[in-house]
C-alpha cells in the first residue's frame, strides 16, 4: 500500500469509524447523551492538557536543575531526588498527559478511549521508558 493510500485511508477511515461508533452508542443511550458526552469531554481534555503542561514544566525544570556541573547527562527521571520537586513520576510520563488530554478533547469515542488508555500509569510508564531510552541512545556518549 502506498503512502498516499494510507493517508487517504486515515483521512476517510477514522471519521467513518468515529461516526459508526457514535451511531452505535446513540442507538443505546440516545443522541442527547452522546452530545453531552462530547461537550463534557472538551473542557475535561483541555484541563488535562493544562495540568500536563504545568506538571511537565515543573518536572523538566527540576530535571535541568539537577544537571551535574561536570557535564553529566540530564536527569530525565527525578525518582531518587529529595525535596519539594521529588516525585516518582518522570518528566516523560508527565509529558504524555498533553496528548492524552488532546485525544480526550477531540470529539469522538475512539479518541476518548485512546486518551483514557494513555492516562493509565502503566501505559504512560511503558511509553515513557521507550521515549527515555530513545533519547539516551540519541545523546552522544559521555566521557
Amino acid at each position: 500500500m502506498t503512502t498516499g493510500a494510507k493517508i487517504l485511508l486515515v483521512l476517510f477511515g477514522y471519521p467513518l469509524a468515529e461516526l459508526v461508533v457514535a451511531v452505535g452508542v446513540a442507538s443505546i443511550v440516545g443522541w442527547w447523551w452522546v452530545l453531552v458526552i462530547f461537550v463534557v469531554c472538551i473542557p475535561v481534555g483541555i484541563g488535562i492538557m493544562r495540568y500536563g503542561a504545568a506538571a511537565t514544566g515543573r518536572s523538566w525544570s527540576a530535571a535541568v536543575a539537577t544537571l551535574r556541573p561536570d557535564g553529566g547527562a540530564p536527569a530525565l527521571a527525578i525518582e531518587g531526588s529529595s525535596g519539594p520537586a521529588a516525585s516518582p513520576v518522570s518528566a516523560a510520563q508527565r509529558s504524555l498527559l498533553i496528548p492524552a488530554g488532546a485525544l480526550i478533547a477531540v470529539p469522538g469515542f475512539l479518541t476518548d478511549i485512546a486518551g483514557l488508555v494513555l492516562l493509565l500509569p502503566p501505559v504512560r510508564r511503558r511509553i515513557a521508558r521507550r521515549v527515555e531510552s530513545a533519547v539516551r541512545r540519541s545523546l552522544p556518549p559521555s566521557t
